[in-house]
């Protein structure tokens, strides 16, 4: 009788094991992120993702790295992008994490995955520890990604900052990055 239970034991370990293992999240085809200033020095600037590995930035105030710049990411990084994001369970987080307060780091991030996307809407001081995390990773990964300046118009899918602001440019090459319109 032990041994049966422990055949059967065994049997469904590797079917749960199988079937976890087989489950299809939904595919993730762009990342965009964007974060706004606060009442000291807080970046603005704005990023896309998609899974042709194209990388597209905008850096404002406050960054390192000021215009309109285009890039291309590894697949090692676009899987490792996924993987945190699926781990997070992206699909059940909040949509707004926002305390009220006035004065701290403002975020945007829209997940794109099959026919939906996900809204994440947060100040930093109200983030939980590991979103924090991943969203500081996603913002200051420009500063690892190789960047040209863009010959072409840019628009972005998280337009935090870009409300009141034309997302056309002309390209201008004494300030290594594009004039605003």
């Amino acid at each position: 009788m032990v041994l049966k239970s422990r055949y059967l034991f065994v049997v469904l370990l590797i079917a749960v094991c199988y079937c976890s293992c087989t489950i299809k999240h939904p595919k993730i085809s762009k990342i965009c992120f964007s974060s706004e200033g606060c009442l000291g020095e807080c970046p603005y600037l704005s990023i896309e993702i998609d899974s042709s590995l194209n990388y597209k930035y905008y850096g404002g105030k406050f960054t390192e790295k000021e215009g309109f710049y285009t890039g291309k990411i590894s697949q090692l990084f676009w899987d490792s992008l996924k993987i945190q994001l699926e781990r997070m369970q992206f699909e059940q987080l909040d949509s707004v994490y926002d305390n009220g307060t006035m004065d701290d780091l403002e975020m945007e991030t829209f997940i794109f995955y099959g026919d939906k996307s996900k809204l994440i809407y947060a100040h930093r001081i109200s983030l939980p520890k590991h979103i924090s995390k991943f969203l500081f990773w996603l913002r200051d990964s420009y500063q690892k990604v190789q960047l040209t300046p863009s010959k072409d118009s840019l628009s972005f899918c998280a337009p935090l900052h870009f409300r009141n602001m034309a997302l056309s440019f002309t390209p201008d090459s004494s300030s290594g990055g594009a004039n605003e319109k």
